[in-house]
């Protein structure tokens, strides 16, 4: 699949409203969503077969707790890289150092 670009674009919208979408595209294995003015967590997600490797959530709103972005990632099974500020101090988190 061809690379997803959003850059410029100001969704504005809550992250679970458009992650039910996006994250479940078969084919994708980068999702950079930067500075596209999400707002919401990543708690109550779940993406079962995504083979999304790398999302960029940097620039956004996004609230929520450790457990909420652990909770999110178990659910997506191939995603080795999540960068953004999660709602907590650490902007960039390399899954594979805690697999």
């Amino acid at each position: 699949m061809s690379p997803l670009d959003l850059d410029g674009v100001a969704l504005s919208s809550d992250f679970s409203a458009i992650s039910g979408s996006l994250l479940v595209l078969e084919s994708l294995e980068s999702l950079p969503l930067k500075s596209l003015n999400l707002t919401g967590t990543l708690a109550g997600s779940s993406y079962g077969e995504s083979r999304l490797v790398t999302l960029n959530l940097s620039g956004n709103c996004l609230k929520g707790s450790l457990a909420d972005v652990l909770s999110f990632v178990a659910s997506c099974s191939s995603l080795t890289f999540l960068v953004g500020n999660l709602g907590f101090a650490k902007e960039s988190i390399d899954l594979d150092a805690y697999v």
